[in-house]
């Protein structure tokens, strides 16, 4: 069973994100289309993402996690590598028949167009967006080098992000608040 993060704008509304989350993306700009947006295992992500998206415009951001039981149902663009060679052949083929110009062939238009045409049986979408942000100072607990003097380095806190299609995708359970300390309700 792994654990999901998804960080939200602080509205102080606790009881209402714990009864009715998790939350739907919408925004134009969402990389992978509409869906509900996490960050998988690493809650340093989250914070990292509140900080720099709720923080910069005055504020606050609440971290909820969640419990998914599988991977079966995801579309894995990060751990399945034939996966990614389908999506290549795929983005090459809309290429090709002229469906979409390489200005608009975009992570979300190809998945886009996948769901539409009935090439996506899956509940969700698993990534891991490169340059989408990097941990500041690159140190040893973010990028640890393979070999001394290369630019080389294993990323040891990877923005891996799942989108669920739909809010109980891949049997996501337990949506609860775990930051800020001040909404974490604690069950004795």
């Amino acid at each position: 069973m792994n654990t999901l993060y998804q960080t939200l704008e602080d509205r102080n509304n606790p009881d209402y994100i714990e009864d009715n989350g998790p939350f739907i993306c919408r925004r134009v700009t969402a990389w992978l289309g509409d869906g509900y947006y996490f960050w998988d295992s690493l809650i340093e992500l989250a914070h990292k993402w509140g900080g720099e998206t709720y923080k910069k415009m005055g504020k606050g951001y609440i971290v909820c996690s969640a419990k998914i039981d599988g991977w079966e149902k995801c579309y894995d663009l990060l751990g399945d590598l034939e996966k990614v060679k389908e999506f290549r052949d795929i983005s090459t083929l809309l290429l090709e028949q002229n469906i979409f110009s390489h200005s608009e062939l975009l992570v979300a238009n190809v998945l886009t167009y996948m769901r539409e045409n009935g090439l996506f049986p899956y509940e969700a979408i698993r990534v891991h967006p490169i340059n989408s942000f990097n941990f500041a100072g690159q140190t040893q607990q973010s990028h640890l080098p393979f070999v001394k003097k290369h630019k080389a380095y294993l990323d040891m806190i990877p923005a891996v992000q799942v989108c669920l299609l739909k809010p109980n995708g891949l049997g996501l359970n337990d949506f609860k608040i775990v930051f800020p300390d001040d909404y974490v309700i604690e069950i004795a």
